[in-house]
């Protein structure tokens, strides 16, 4: 019985390092922006999402921690310029918690392409006095699996 539970044991832990090993998402963080002097940056769990990806998640950082509202955009590039595929909005003080815009509804209202996650911070909550937009790294929506 021993021998059986100890096989067991290493089959599910090569089991889990096999599965945890090969996934193709990778997490993306911005470079350090500097607005007004706030410095903040952009995650995106991955670069590039395909047609088995529901969401992309996202999350902003910054350095001190002063409360600042948000509203953030789901932005895809085209040649006359962005297009909103969604946006939400909040506050945070140093980071937001993991925040999803949803990939189907994205690539219904814009197709495929070359995104980016834009997020317009302002000092106070009539969103008055805005500090400026940070960026996330570029991130594709693909139509093929």
């Amino acid at each position: 019985m021993k021998k059986i539970m100890m096989f067991l044991i290493v089959v599910e832990i090569t089991f889990i390092g096999f599965f945890a090993t090969t996934g193709t998402a990778e997490a993306v963080w911005s470079g350090w922006q500097i607005r007004n002097g706030y410095t903040a940056r952009v995650y995106t769990d991955a670069s590039t999402y395909t047609t088995r990806a529901s969401t992309v998640d996202w999350k902003i950082e910054k350095k001190g921690s002063s409360k600042l509202y948000y509203t953030a955009h789901i932005y895809k590039w085209m040649n006359t310029g962005l297009y909103s595929g969604g946006s939400t909005a909040g506050y945070f003080k140093s980071f937001t918690p993991i925040k999803k815009f949803s990939v189907p509804s994205v690539r219904r209202k814009l197709g495929s392409g070359t995104f980016i996650v834009r997020v317009f911070c302002y000092k106070d909550s009539k969103k008055k006095k805005m500090i400026g937009s940070f960026d996330s790294k570029k991130i594709g929506i693909t139509e093929e699996i």
